[in-house]
């Protein structure tokens, strides 16, 4: 058994190269693929090399059986097995999502400090941590700023300062869901909030 860990996302890509021995005085062995997805691995007849086809996914398969025969002297005489396992590394390659779009929230000018006022969650499907972990900040500019604020660990939406019904009475919080993989990657949705 031939054991390999290749990144997701990554076509073209390498994979091992199987040989077999042919104790024959002119060796001729062809490789081929036996079982596995032809749509993702191809085999390189004359040589072993395994590569990709198109990128693979983590989310989708964490792990690939790959079955290699060989045949000797132009297929007159059939050759070994060799078994191929190919183990996919998990890459940050999905963004924050938004559970749904934030509906307008109306608002009493006398809540107190701290008091919440909405939630943003969102979720990240990437397969493996820090890539899937989801922190949350308010961005943009604009008042909203200065009267709300967000969890960055729950994405609660809670006030920050009085408000005064007086100054405005519409507020659009900004709020970017980030994830903690590399490279970074993060969605903005706006909380509509009325006075």
């Amino acid at each position: 058994v031939i054991e390999v860990k290749i990144p997701e996302n990554v076509p073209d890509m390498a994979v091992t190269t199987v040989r077999a021995f042919d104790p024959d005085t002119k060796p001729e062995i062809t490789y081929s693929l036996k079982r596995g997805p032809g749509d993702l691995f191809k085999i390189d007849a004359k040589t072993g090399l395994i590569k990709t086809i198109r990128g693979l996914d983590y989310e989708k398969d964490k792990i690939h059986e790959l079955i290699v025969g060989t045949l000797e002297n132009n297929g007159t005489n059939p050759g070994d097995y060799i078994k191929v396992m190919v183990e996919v590394e998990d890459r940050n390659d999905i963004p924050p999502v938004f559970v749904s779009i934030p509906e307008p929230i109306n608002i009493n000018d006398d809540l107190p400090i701290g008091a919440i006022v909405g939630s943003m969650p969102a979720v990240d499907g990437d397969g493996s941590s820090p890539g899937n972990v989801v922190r949350y900040e308010m961005v943009g500019r604009g008042k909203a700023l200065k009267y709300f604020q967000v969890d960055p660990d729950s994405g609660i939406v809670r006030i920050r300062d009085e408000l005064n019904k007086e100054d405005d009475t519409e507020y659009l919080v900004d709020v970017r869901a980030y994830d903690m993989g590399e490279p970074q990657l993060s969605s903005v949705a706006t909380l509509p909030i009325y006075v």
